[in-house]
């Protein structure tokens, strides 16, 4: 859906009666779908194979109260009360690519470590297939959000 409703100095175009975005000669907006085509194009994905290629890491997520702000710095400091993992980077895009149907490998370099052992179950879980490059110099990638 798009979110002005006519043309103006700012925007190229408005909102048609169907909430898709038309431009001021009143061509089909290209990045806007309505939900028709949208599921149309999700579904399109069950049954094919991809791989997907790129910089996997694991997304690791920690959640808490924050009761005080740290003296040492202006941020939160946060006690941990629950802890997951997830599949992030490219890995995160064959985990939704799994998730719309479709079969995925994903190929990327990890270390030999936990991260790794963990990215690796995450994606088997789904079904998905890793062909990763394990490099002992280096660590997994880990990417914490709080």
């Amino acid at each position: 859906m798009c979110r002005w409703s006519k043309p103006s100095a700012v925007s190229p175009g408005w909102c048609d009666g169907a909430g898709a975005q038309r431009f001021r000669d009143g061509a089909p907006h290209g990045d806007v779908v309505d939900r028709t085509r949208f599921e149309e194009l999700a579904g399109s994905f069950a049954g094919q194979r991809l791989v997907v290629l790129g910089d996997v890491m694991l997304d690791r997520y920690v959640a808490g109260p924050a009761d005080r702000v740290s003296p040492e710095a202006p941020v939160p400091v946060v006690r941990v009360e629950r802890e997951w993992h997830a599949a992030g980077g490219a890995a995160n895009v064959a985990a939704n690519v799994l998730a719309l149907g479709a079969q995925c490998d994903v190929i990327g370099v990890v270390g030999e470590d936990r991260a790794a052992r963990s990215l690796r179950r995450a994606l088997e879980a789904m079904g998905g297939g890793c062909r990763f490059v394990r490099e002992g110099s280096r660590d997994t990638t880990v990417k914490t959000r709080v």
